[in-house]
């Protein structure tokens, strides 16, 4: 993925991102830029894209934006009874 297209990636998958605020208690979830609800830990974060991936039979890119704005492309995979993620590649 070139950094151009994380505009679109962003648009049209899903972003998992810091709950902003120097409070910060989670992370968001978006999908296709509309809030899908948030969650407090990233492993909860990463099961929640995956469940509602596999519910919309649809399985887009998924995005991991850090509270300065480094942006990561994930790979979520089935582990066990779980799931993981890769880090497929990464902007500083």
């Amino acid at each position: 993925m070139e950094y151009e297209d994380i505009k679109y990636a962003a648009e049209e998958g899903y972003v998992i991102q810091d709950e902003p605020g120097w409070n910060k208690t989670g992370y968001e979830i978006y999908y296709q830029r509309k809030f899908l609800g948030g969650t407090e830990t990233f492993s909860a974060a990463v099961k929640s894209v995956a469940v509602h991936m596999d519910r919309e039979k649809y399985w887009p890119d998924v995005l991991y934006v850090n509270e300065r704005g480094n942006t990561d492309v994930l790979s979520i995979f089935r582990r066990g009874k779980g799931y993981s993620y890769r880090t497929v590649q990464s902007w500083v």
